[in-house]
């Protein structure tokens, strides 16, 4: 028992059925103890919730011996240090305790017990079933190394990565973990093992795998771990800056002040601009932010004199993108706050007569979303539908706007 890198640990804690006191709290199912010359060994608890108003408790354990080992006590009628019954258990001493649990030290194997509870009289009063475990030898797992070190996601990528170490078991489970953060891992299955434990391959899910520094843990049966790492998942193309230009026709939903002036409410003399900075990238989309704008130009000709002017408006937005099949479509959300300028409106009669000229600034806000197409790793077409509030005194001006524009991405 002095080798510190395998132990025998008991991997189910078990209730017996036959409690009736209230429940507790589950105690840890094993714990390790060292003797007086530095060995160590594991210690087991079985425990049950305790019965009211008794005595003591006698707890009778017995190993199954292997079916050869079984044959070979009967075949020779050789009486062994313990008992042996006729399904071919070894009987082990009875242990006796008051409490609610007993504290052994069992080798691997499978096991069984039962519980006889006495009485204040000290007379047997309930005999348990048999209830049924198994002790399990935990080896200590090592890493020493694992491949690939990073990954990116923007690149093609089968989710293997290659482990080497020792006692990396088929019945470990692998999984890779989040530095500094106990919530974020993935698990992975094996994809191959070697017989002598000391090399596999692991799938992981490549859609799932999110940017971050992690480590591969390796979680041996009867609770053993050890990791190793870093491990990189990130992008190779950490930001992205994307500009746009093209064409637009703002269209007025409500408020008739500008369509009753001007007889119209479609204006498709405009052009549209945008820009966004993409900082933040991750599995679930990019975050970023950006600017929006769009230029009109709103005329109208009566019989006997003319209005004309430029709207102007832009907006600081927020932006999230999600790009999909293989980043050849981006879906785009963008939304925030800026300001709308009614640019040199003015009023043009015959001789020349004309009106002072209305130069205005006020707030506005913008809500959109737009689509763009991929037509190579840097050039796009989008296409957006924004939705934009101007908060003019003694109206509120409420304006669609799409456009179609050409992109491209830095």
């Amino acid at each position: 028992m002095g080798n510190k890198k395998s132990c025998f640990a008991i991997v189910f804690l078990i209730s017996l059925t036959i409690a009736f006191s209230e429940e507790i709290s589950e105690p840890k199912n094993y714990y390790i103890r060292a003797d007086d010359d530095g060995n160590e060994e594991i210690v087991q608890r079985l425990s049950w919730q305790p019965v009211k108003d008794i005595l003591r408790y006698e707890v009778q354990i017995e190993k199954k011996l292997s079916d050869a080992a079984a044959a070979k006590n009967q075949k020779s009628k050789k009486q062994s240090e313990n008992e042996i019954t006729e399904d071919g258990f070894e009987i082990l001493p009875v242990v006796k305790t008051e409490e609610s649990f007993v504290e052994i030290t069992l080798s691997s194997g499978s096991y069984r017990y039962n519980l006889t509870v006495y009485n204040l009289l000290d007379k047997p009063e309930i005999i348990s079933d048999w209830y049924y475990f198994d002790v399990i030898k935990a080896y200590q797992p090592e890493v020493n190394s694992i491949s690939p070190s990073t990954v990116y996601l923007d690149e093609q990528n089968d989710g293997v990565f290659y482990a080497s170490g020792k006692n990396l078991l088929e019945e470990s489970m692998y999984s890779l973990q989040k530095m500094n953060r106990d919530k974020d891992s993935y698990t992975a299955d094996i994809k191959e093992h070697d017989d002598g434990n000391k090399k596999v391959s692991l799938q992981f899910d490549i859609k799932k795998l999110d940017v971050g520094t992690y480590d591969l843990a390796v979680m041996n049966p009867g609770g053993l771990s050890a990791g190793t790492g870093p491990v990189k998942i990130k992008y190779k193309k950490v930001t992205d800056f994307d500009v746009s230009l093209g064409y637009a026709c703002p269209m007025i939903l409500y408020d008739r002040t500008l369509p009753d002036y001007m007889g119209k409410n479609l204006w498709p003399v405009s052009a549209a601009a945008r820009a966004s900075f993409m900082f933040s990238k991750h599995r679930y989309g990019y975050f970023g932010l950006g600017v929006s704008a769009f230029a009109a130009r709103m005329d109208a000709k009566y019989d006997t004199y003319s209005i004309e002017g430029n709207f102007l408006c832009a907006n600081a937005n927020f932006v999230y993108q999600l790009p999909l099949f293989k980043r050849r479509f981006v879906l785009e959300l963008h939304g925030g706050a800026g300001a709308a300028y009614f640019c040199n409106y003015a009023f043009h009669f015959q001789n020349n007569i004309n009106s002072e000229p209305l130069n205005s600034v006020v707030l506005s806000a913008d809500a959109a979303l737009a689509a763009q197409i991929y037509f190579t790793k840097r050039l796009y077409a989008d296409i957006c539908a924004e939705y934009i509030m101007a908060f003019v005194p003694d109206m509120q001006l409420g304006m669609f706007v799409p456009s179609v524009s050409i992109g491209w991405q830095f």
